[in-house]
Parts: C-alpha cells; structure tokens; sequence
C-alpha cells in the first residue's frame, strides 16, 4: 500500500516527507475500510464518494 500512496503522490506531483507515508498508509487503509463498509451495507453505494477534509477546511471554500 505504501508503494502505491508513493506512486500516486509522485505522479501528482505532490512532495511528501518520507515519515509521513505511514501516516498517509494508515488513513488511505482507513477510508478503504470506510468504502467497503458502506459498499456492502448500501446497495447503490458505488456512487457514493468519500472525502477527507483536513481539520481546518478547504482554503478555497
């Protein structure tokens, strides 16, 4: 999973200290877990999205 947040990061363009791909692992696994549940328990749900805001907002909200 960490190789792939890596690819993905890289591929975007986004620059990412090394310490923190365990973290960025950890909440990625998270909101998967999320995905799945709310996958298997609603039907429809494949066109629901899920988003992770930072505490804080979004600057251009």
């Amino acid at each position: 999973m960490k190789e792939m947040i890596m690819n993905v990061m890289k591929a975007k363009g986004i620059q990412v200290p090394e310490g923190d791909y365990e973290f960025l692992t950890g909440q990625w696994e998270g909101l998967m877990e999320l995905k799945r549940a709310v996958t298997e328990d609603i039907e429809g749900a494949e066109d629901i999205a899920l988003r992770h805001i930072p505490v804080g907002g979004i600057e251009h909200e």
